[in-house]
């Protein structure tokens, strides 16, 4: 599992066994698609398990609102989950569409290997950031569709300015453009949408 999700979480997550009463998981796992999921609002007479709602209630606990959870199956059967979090927000509160979430997820999806799992823990919280604040603002400026003239101008930065963080964050990332600066701040959980 490779997640950024807090460590202190994740190893509740493990150490409860919360993945035998996961709802996408055991649901994705039988059918391949996408699934929602709001945190904190299961009723614990709705829960199949006391763990469910442990679970449900936890990852509010931990900050979250929605999970957009997806399950994919590569040429070789291996199963590929995603999940993208939304920090204390509902999905129907989201400027995504459910197109736009199933569209990254599989991109998300199509960039996990089988051997990126960590040996020993089970997890692999993301490393920190190399980026600075700023050049993660402009790269989620830039995923939100924003070009440089209006990041600038929502930063109350030049445009010069943004470039420069654009250069930097390519720099620091070993990008080659700033689209592909975003893409790997995305996939590698240093910024998200």
């Amino acid at each position: 599992m490779n997640t950024d999700m807090p460590s202190d979480w994740i190893e509740e997550y493990l150490a409860c066994g919360y993945v035998e009463v996961d709802p996408p998981v055991l649901n994705l796992s039988k059918q391949k698609g996408n699934m929602s999921v709001d945190c904190g609002v299961l009723h614990r007479g709705d829960a199949s398990d006391k763990r469910e709602w442990d679970l449900n209630h936890g990852l509010k606990a931990a900050g979250f609102g929605s999970l957009f959870c997806s399950c994919y199956k590569d040429a070789t059967g291996y199963d590929r989950f995603v999940t993208l979090a939304y920090d204390g927000h509902h999905l129907e509160d989201q400027p995504a569409s459910q197109v736009e979430l199933q569209l990254f997820s599989a991109l998300l999806a199509s960039t996990i290997e089988r051997d990126t799992v960590a040996p020993g823990n089970g997890y692999q919280p993301v490393r920190p950031s190399p980026l600075t604040q700023r050049q993660r603002e402009v790269l989620s400026l830039l995923a939100e569709g924003m070009m440089t003239a209006r990041i600038a101008e929502t930063l109350g930065l030049s445009e010069a300015a943004v470039s420069l963080h654009f250069a930097n964050a390519r720099k620091a990332l070993g990008a080659s453009t700033r689209e592909h600066a975003l893409a790997l701040a995305l996939t590698r959980g240093f910024i998200s949408l």
